[in-house]
């Protein structure tokens, strides 16, 4: 028979605007398959949840003026990140939702691939684009948003970022 390993019950806070925050209520996560005590959580709060909307806006005026290489550099970095926590994060989903580790080492998988096309439809976006706009190099900062516009590619027309 498998032997089961204990991870101990640790506390975790939240990120937002680019820090771990420990503030609010402490709520305790239990597995749903049994019922057994896997966490503990800090849960924001309305003023926790507006200034999540405030850091969202503002990274995505930051985020729209990116050239599509720098996003898909971001986006790349995001997949691998993910990929090198695999087991971490499949563990934590199956703890959390009381499911097969099999089928959360898939969830994992589905968004590790999810990230890597992201990526590479950004990188053939940016191919049309600088194709179109007769360059083999990436488009400059807010070259991309205008060439978006005006791309005749039916494929490029759903991406476009405004």
């Amino acid at each position: 028979m498998a032997e089961m390993t204990v991870t101990p019950v640790a506390t975790h806070g939240f990120f937002l605007d680019g820090k771990w925050l420990e503030e609010g209520d402490i709520v305790d996560v239990h597995a749903p398959y049994d019922g057994t005590l896997i966490g503990h959580v800090y849960q924001g709060r309305r003023e926790h949840a507006d200034a999540a909307i405030a850091a969202a806006v503002k990274a995505f005026g930051t985020t729209r003026r990116l050239p599509a290489f720098e996003r898909q550099r971001v986006l790349r970095r995001i997949s691998t990140g993910i990929h090198d926590r695999k087991e971490e994060f499949a563990r934590t989903i199956a703890l959390e939702a009381g499911k097969p580790i099999k089928s959360a080492r898939m969830e994992v998988d589905r968004a590790v691939f999810t990230f890597n096309i992201a990526a590479k439809r950004r990188c053939a976006v940016t191919a049309n684009i600088c194709h179109w706009i007769g360059s083999n190099r990436p488009p400059v900062v807010g070259a991309s948003s205008s060439a978006f516009r005006w791309a005749r590619s039916p494929e490029s027309l759903h991406l476009i970022s405004r």
